[in-house]
């Protein structure tokens, strides 16, 4: 299994050596760099990867814990790739996860319909 390497080479810039070939990233937090990290804009163009935190506020602010049990339950969530101690997330199979988790959303039956009860008549009437 080739070893994943990280450099930085900025303050908030590094670069990412996986089995082979480099590619840059850029790390940073909304209140540190504005348009860059986690908000509502999404990740910097450009971006392979997003951090655990990214992907926590991707969907709603969720907790570390959220994405702690889509890892341990969810056999077709993206797998991280770790840098040091660090996930990361490849943005294009977050969204692949997206469309296939929509698509079998829409495709579920919705169950047995529920039996209704009658009104009944004990209401007066004029």
């Amino acid at each position: 299994m080739p070893k994943n390497t990280i450099k930085k080479v900025g303050k908030r810039v590094v670069t990412v050596s996986d089995s082979g070939a480099a590619e840059t990233l850029t790390l940073g937090h909304a209140y540190l760099a504005p348009g860059h990290g986690p908000s509502a804009r999404g990740p910097p163009p450009g971006a392979i990867y997003i951090s655990a935190t990214q992907v926590c506020q991707r969907y709603g602010g969720l907790s570390d814990m959220w994405l702690h049990r889509m890892l341990a339950r969810d056999p077709s969530f993206p797998r991280p790739t770790y840098f040091g101690k660090r996930r990361f997330f490849r943005i294009d199979e977050l969204i692949a996860w997206e469309r296939a988790s929509a698509l079998k959303a829409s495709h579920r039956k919705t169950g047995r319909p529920r039996k209704t009860i009658a009104a009944t008549g004990d209401s007066a009437t004029a």
